[in-house]
């Protein structure tokens, strides 16, 4: 018997940090994922879906939420069943810092050097100067066996079967439902610890680099002009084509990579990697030893 799932797609409601004018984070970029991934799914009773339409469904979520002052930001997790049920529901998340918002430059240019000085002193006694103007960095843990893409890595469906192995290959726990993107609590601090810290990068069996277990990537490459890029891997490693990704590419921050330039073998520990979502918008991630695994 074939395994029942929905779409899924999760967006950011920001009433603070608006994207292009909307404090629905990128709506028709959503809309659109949702109604390619029906048709690769073959789903014939799925109607026409509208961004008014979803809209109305994410208000219908929020409203019951939304607190006096409007500043609370919301994780909305959107599904469409198989027979076209929409359905919306929202959990408070975390601030976004300024470097986070994906409409601003600035994590783009920053230099790598300014992520490990306020690493160090993090983890010194002078964590008071380090900047809050960031999420904590993400810990990445590089996946020990190859996933294959399949139309369940193409589409984000709630068939997470795939990326819940990686993370328990990694030592990492699954993520659930209330725990992904960082939704815990009321008003959940920028800076409390969540699962969604620490996350698996994946790799086909070619040994290619596609994504982690709820972000897409990029990595930063110096050319021998001088110019310096951020490069996320090509749709042809089986990626979820992220809306972030999507975002990104189109707005010119990063650029898709040329088939076979990011080799597994080619991300070490102590490296850098930039990680996005719908959610959390742009965070910076460091890549980690297994042995560092705490749980």
């Amino acid at each position: 018997m074939a395994t029942e799932f929905n779409l899924v797609t999760s967006t950011r409601y920001d009433p603070v940090n608006l994207v292009e004018g909307d404090r629905y984070w990128l709506l028709p970029l959503h809309v659109n994922r949702l109604k390619q991934a029906a048709k690769e799914h073959g789903w014939t009773n799925v109607k026409a879906l509208t961004v008014d339409e979803v809209r109305l469904e994410c208000e219908r979520a929020v409203s019951e939420f939304i607190d006096a002052d409007e500043t609370t930001a919301f994780k909305i997790r959107i599904l469409l069943s198989p027979d076209g049920i929409l359905t919306a529901t929202a959990n408070a998340t975390r601030p976004l810092p300024p470097l986070s918002n994906p409409e601003f430059p600035e994590i783009f240019e920053t230099p790598l050097s300014y992520w490990s000085e306020t690493e160090d002193a993090e983890g010194s006694n002078e964590s008071s100067k380090a900047p809050q103007a960031r999420l904590p960095l993400v810990s990445l843990y590089i996946d020990s066996q190859p996933t294959p893409p399949t139309i369940f890595t193409r589409t984000k469906t709630t068939n997470r079967k795939h990326y819940d192995e990686a993370r328990t290959r990694a030592g990492l726990f699954p993520m659930t439902t209330a725990s992904a993107s960082s939704s815990v609590a009321n008003h959940p601090a920028a800076n409390t610890a969540q699962p969604s810290d620490c996350d698996v990068i994946l790799f086909t069996p070619e040994s290619l680099v596609s994504e982690t277990s709820i972000r897409n990537v990029a990595f930063r490459r110096t050319f021998p002009s001088g110019s310096i890029a951020w490069l996320t891997p090509p749709l042809s490693t089986g990626c979820l084509p992220g809306v972030m990704r999507r975002y990104l590419l189109d707005q010119g921050r990063i650029q898709e990579a040329r088939d076979g330039d990011l080799k597994k073998e080619d991300v070490t520990t102590g490296q850098w990697v930039m990680v996005f979502n719908g959610v959390e918008g742009v965070r910076m991630g460091k890549v980690m030893d297994h042995a560092s695994i705490s749980r």
